[in-house]
């Protein structure tokens, strides 16, 4: 009667095949058979770790497995997570996914079963549309600030190596929480950031002060309104200050610092050392959010952190695509007063800077 096992036709003068045993655990690859499953060796060889041993063809076909019906024996399986367990594992690399039988479903109602989902990693801070406050109530939030600042600084590619810094205004009027001399911005934590009178003397924290302190507590001390500032060496606001023309609206960053027109302090390219060229600096600055330092860097200001921070980036941004711009020929077009101010109160809204703030801080939190 016909049917799968049937014998096959042989042909005069042909050899006989030999047939294997068929196994389900045994897998045939390049002519070499493989086990799927982890097996005892016979006694006196070694043992061949605790990886899946392979067998070697000649063996197998010597001493050949019994057979079994696959579905007459559950076979063993090596432990491995389900596809669901990657791709969570992929999505929250902070998770531990446990036992497999937290991964199981329970019923949504079952109060217990919330002691069994994974938990992802929660940042410190909300959706840009919350109310969330950057104003901090004490030190320990004024020096957590000053390390977020840092690291969301450097997120946005502002880092030149161990210079360049934040602060955070002191809430009980000492001076500046920023971070010591000597680290670069993604390096910073708690244990790098200190406190910083108006005269230079380091109130709290361990390490050293930067020499440029007074760009901080100068602006501070001239500004109310201010609770943060940035001074960075973005390489393209010194390439744009070279060139001694305006600063266009071209885009949306640009929009913040046209009309008025962004200032240049030019009394130096020099550190900011003392505490009359800081002076200096925040008389430059007047009531804006942003000056140019030509052959130096940049200085931001804001209310908050993320005020401070943004604008630093912003700016560095729109130095960036004039800069572009001006390499392809000649500015030709760019928005007018009128449009550009009602288009900046749209586009960089307290709530939109915070969202950018924000996520600079999770692309730190992912370098981390």
């Amino acid at each position: 009667m016909p049917g799968p096992h049937r014998a096959r036709r042989q042909l005069p003068g042909q050899q006989p095949k030999q047939v294997r045993p068929v196994n389900p655990d045994v897998l045939s690859r390049h002519g070499e058979l493989i086990w799927l499953v982890p097996h005892r060796p016979p006694v006196g060889e070694p043992e061949l770790g605790r990886g899946v041993p392979r067998a070697q063809p000649l063996d197998l076909l010597a001493n050949p497995p019994p057979l079994q019906h696959p579905q007459a024996v559950r076979r063993q399986r090596h432990p491995r997570a389900d596809l669901g367990q990657l791709l969570r594992l992929l999505m929250h690399l902070d998770v531990d996914p446990g036992p497999r039988e937290r991964n199981r479903r329970r019923d949504p109602a079952d109060p217990a079963a919330d002691n069994h989902r994974p938990q992802s990693h929660v940042l410190p801070f909300s959706g840009y549309k919350g109310a969330v406050s950057y104003q901090p109530a004490d030190a320990a939030g004024a020096a957590a600030l000053a390390v977020q600042a840092s690291r969301a600084l450097a997120a946005a590619g502002q880092a030149d190596m161990v210079w360049g810094h934040a602060s955070i205004r002191d809430p009980g009027g000492r001076g500046a929480w920023m971070k010591s001399a000597g680290w670069g911005l993604e390096e910073i934590d708690a244990g790098k950031i200190v406190l910083v009178s108006p005269d230079g003397t380091v109130l709290e924290g361990s390490g050293p002060r930067h020499i440029e302190y007074p760009i901080h507590t100068a602006i501070m001390a001239a500004r109310p309104d201010v609770g943060s500032v940035v001074h960075t060496h973005s390489p393209a606001a010194n390439e744009f200050a070279a060139l001694d023309v305006p600063l266009r609206p071209l885009d949306h960053a640009g929009s913040l610092f046209c009309f008025p027109d962004i200032p240049r302090f030019t009394l130096t390219g020099g550190l900011i050392k003392t505490r009359e060229l800081g002076a200096a600096l925040a008389d430059v600055l007047g009531g804006t959010r942003a000056c140019l330092m030509p052959q130096h860097g940049i200085v931001a200001v804001g209310p908050d952190a993320p005020a401070a921070v943004m604008t630093a980036v912003l700016l560095d941004r729109a130095c960036r695509t004039q800069l572009s711009v001006m390499a392809a020929g000649p500015l030709r077009r760019w928005g007018g007063e009128q449009d550009t101010v009602a288009k900046r109160a749209d586009v960089w809204s307290e709530g939109q800077l915070q969202a950018g703030w924000e996520y600079l801080l999770r692309r730190a939190a992912q370098a981390h």
